[in-house]
């Protein structure tokens, strides 16, 4: 499942931690952006939250040849898959641009699916591009950080719009997230980058939906 979906349905593991190990104690708007319009394919406007979860459902709905082009960005490293690697700010790059089976690009997900995968896809069921830079938490939030196109509605509600039981033209979602609690684990407090790591934030999310015009929102309290 989705991050958010896994979050939402109060059934959080490690990658949602991983995800939130980003936030302090505060508040933090329009999050985990997700966009929505509904024609002869959908067209998927993205925060890049979002995007290894795009490409999870590539990978496990995608059973052709896929064209990848882009980048890893990985804090362990690596050597598999990539032609050209480099170390820069902390993390192990890996660059890919070549054509693989659906079964070599579903190992390289399940490698690489808690690091940052900035790729372009080219397959006979999705078109995905991303941005070419990792998300600047100082910058402005890009809520087309990523560009999906598909057919495949299915595999989008079941992760996305899993709370969306009506037809749509155009449906946008945002987070709003709250967190009141960062809970530290008693063998790290000494430490303050293994508590940043391994702490568990708790609060809650805003889930607000725009579904052609109609506004609904819900909420959502959340330990990850």
């Amino acid at each position: 499942m989705s991050i958010i979906k896994n979050i939402c349905q109060n059934n959080a593991g490690i990658s949602e931690h991983l995800q939130f190990i980003r936030f302090s104690k505060g508040f933090f708007e329009n999050r985990f952006y997700f966009k929505v319009k509904n024609g002869k394919k959908l067209k998927i406007f993205s925060g890049f939250e979002n995007v290894n979860d795009l490409i999870k459902i590539i990978a496990e709905n995608e059973k052709e040849l896929l064209d990848i082009k882009g980048k890893v960005f990985s804090k362990k490293d690596f050597h598999k898959f990539f032609e050209n690697k480099e170390r820069k700010k902390g993390f192990f790059v890996g660059e890919i641009n070549k054509s693989i089976s659906h079964l070599e690009f579903k190992e390289l997900y399940d490698l690489f699916k808690d690091e940052y995968l900035l790729l372009n896809i080219k397959s006979n069921k999705f078109s995905l591009k991303t941005n070419s830079s990792l998300h600047n938490p100082k910058g402005t939030y890009k809520a087309k950080f990523a560009v999906l196109e598909t057919s495949d509605i299915g595999c989008i509600k079941d992760e996305f719009l899993f709370d969306i039981d009506k037809n749509f033209k155009e449906i946008e979602i945002k987070h709003d997230i709250l967190v009141t609690e960062i809970i530290i684990p008693d063998q790290y407090k000494d430490n303050p980058e293994e508590a940043r790591i391994n702490a568990k934030r708790k609060g809650k999310i805003v889930r607000k939906i725009n579904l052609d015009g109609k506004e609904e929102q819900m909420e959502i309290n959340f330990l990850v």
